[in-house]
């Protein structure tokens, strides 16, 4: 008689948290491969989350989270003050006696039997019930796959505004050592992990990179004429709007450009909800009332509208100093798009060569480059042209089709 294979069981937690709500990288990654689970008729899979009144996991019909998936985005994503985060997982509990109750009743927890798979692609060490998670960890017999999407908060903790930021995913990477897999979503970031990892005295659990498709596509997203957009050329920069992200230099080069007839008119676009240590942008544009003209921030862009930016910009720019892989880079090059980008850490590979790379610490070659494509369309469309010839990605399906492969 064949085995049965097991059942896959993704935590959606995440995703249930920031219902209704727009939603980029880590969460963007965990909505996708539970649209990308639901389609998969031939995987026995389910979906679970945290249920503090009974402590233990429990299942989430598919039912709910197709529903929550299919919400309409219209909230951006709050960025809550370090005192407010800290209160907000304090008071996690509590939340979870609220509304989610009220979807579905409190029955059928999960057995984490030998013929389950645990998986949590999303912020596994940044959650309010960390305690239990250590617990089933500890105690069932299951298999646990965790995916790890950067070691920022080890390498650098002076980008995040809360200062527990660190020693949590210090805590965290206790948690990943008793993993069965980790996942790494690029070949930097299991780098920095197997050094966070040694560098703690943690035993490594056994890794493997999947690179991560982008978050959004032409073939999966609508475009939709974003309400407000004025007319005329512009560049994209998609991402939380922080100082890691470094957007601070983007409107130093925006200035510049205002002293260029030839220039003035290309805006800017930001798309992303405001993030950490992000004051220095909102208090560049408040004092510059010509750059903010030429600025635009976008904390409220949903998929579609986003999709259109996509389409519709000359070309998108990333001067992050720092990401685990860089989804918008994935998602520029999906259009059809060039991305300038940093030559950090991930962004090489997410860029599969065929972006501009500059250091996020040299602004006038920013500043050269982004002159250039604008003033010689030419040379943007021989960049536009290898993009379409070359640019390869892999699919959700693929993705879970490795890691299954890996934990079989």
């Amino acid at each position: 008689m064949a085995t049965a294979a097991p059942k896959i069981v993704l935590d959606v937690s995440l995703t249930l948290n920031l219902r209704g709500q727009i939603v980029s990288g880590i969460p963007r990654v965990e909505e996708n491969f539970a649209e990308a689970l639901m389609r998969r008729t031939d995987i026995d899979a389910a979906f679970c989350r945290y249920r503090s009144r009974h402590n233990a996991f429990q299942y989430v019909p598919a039912h709910v989270v197709r529903e929550v998936l299919q919400q309409p985005r219209v909230k951006p994503s709050p960025h809550w003050p370090p005192h407010k985060q800290t209160m907000f997982r304090r008071f996690g509990k509590a939340i979870e006696r609220g509304w989610r109750r009220h979807l579905f009743p409190p029955s059928n927890l999960v057995d984490w039997s030998p013929k389950r798979i645990y998986i949590s692609v999303g912020a596994w060490w940044n959650v309010t019930y960390d305690e239990p998670l250590r617990f089933m960890f500890d105690r069932s017999r299951c298999r646990k796959v965790l995916m790890c999407h950067d070691a920022i908060p080890a390498l650098f903790p002076d980008y995040f505004e809360d200062r527990d930021a660190e020693s949590r995913f210090s805590d965290g990477l206790k948690l990943l050592s008793t993993a069965d897999l980790a996942l790494c979503n690029s070949q930097m970031t299991r780098r920095d992990l197997l050094s966070a990892l040694a560098d703690s005295g943690t035993p490594c659990p056994p890794t493997k990179v999947v690179p991560l498709p982008p978050g959004i596509s032409p073939e999966s997203t609508k475009p939709a004429f974003p309400p407000g957009m004025p007319d005329g050329d512009f560049v994209l920069a998609v991402g939380s709007i922080s100082q890691r992200k470094n957007q601070i230099m983007l409107c130093d080069v925006w200035s510049r450009f205002g002293d260029e007839p030839a220039l003035a008119g290309v805006k800017l676009v930001m798309a992303g909800s405001w993030g950490d240590h992000s004051a220095a942008v909102r208090e560049r544009l408040q004092r510059d009332s010509k750059l903010a003209q030429r600025v635009i921030v976008r904390n409220d862009i949903t998929d579609g509208e986003l999709a259109w930016l996509y389409r519709n910009c000359r070309f998108s720019v990333y001067p992050s100093f720092y990401e685990g892989w860089g989804l918008p880079i994935s998602e520029s090059l999906s259009f059809g798009k060039l991305c300038i980008a940093s030559d950090t850490s991930a962004m090489p590979e997410a860029g599969q060569g065929l972006c501009v790379h500059h250091s996020p610490g040299d602004p006038e070659s920013w500043y050269r480059t982004i002159r250039d494509l604008l003033l010689n369309p030419s040379r943007l469309e021989m960049y536009e042209k290898e993009i379409a010839s070359r640019y390869r990605t892999a699919s959700w399906d693929d993705i879970i089709d490795q890691i299954l492969n890996s934990v079989r």
